[in-house]
């Protein structure tokens, strides 16, 4: 069975949302994810963000209700003052009824046909966010430390990871 594609849709959302958007299959979110509302720490290279994110201290993915995720990448910048730069994506899983997709459709010369449907069914979305008056840290925050000490992993934020 061929995957779906519809490289218009991926080219009209990154362009109405104005950032980086990257594709996810489906099932692979969903693997990753935990409990509602509980952090989970997740491995990076095992996603689609693998290549943008270089010297990651952390990551975790949070649910916070149906269809509302995020990712935050914690990664190590030994060139800033506070050395822990926080990326956030937030993770579109339900686009299919989240916009009007004629219109899209007709935006994004494609087609509301099966193969969109095929493929917003078998994928998420992941906007990266604007970095925020948070984006630096001195070190990672309680709610990471949290997941990282669960998981029983001591992490190392005063030098590169290996």
């Amino acid at each position: 069975m061929s995957v779906p594609d519809a490289p218009n849709f991926q080219a009209y959302l990154h362009r109405v949302e104005r950032r980086p958007v990257v594709r996810m299959l489906r099932t692979d979110w969903q693997a990753l994810l935990g409990q509602q509302g509980q952090p989970v720490l997740i491995d990076v290279k095992q996603t689609p963000l693998a290549e943008v994110a270089p010297q990651v201290v952390a990551t975790i993915a949070e649910t916070h209700s149906p269809g509302a995720s995020r990712i935050e990448i914690y990664r190590f910048d030994p060139k800033d003052v506070a050395p822990i730069n926080v990326d956030r994506y937030l993770v579109l899983e339900d686009t299919a009824s989240r916009w009007d997709l004629p219109a899209i459709g007709n935006a994004a010369s494609t087609e509301d046909n099966q193969n969109l449907r095929d493929y917003l069914a078998s994928y998420v979305f992941l906007v990266k966010e604007a970095p925020g008056p948070d984006h630096w840290l001195p070190a990672l925050p309680e709610k990471v430390l949290s997941v990282v000490r669960r998981m029983g992993l001591v992490p190392s934020v005063t030098k590169p990871p290996h």
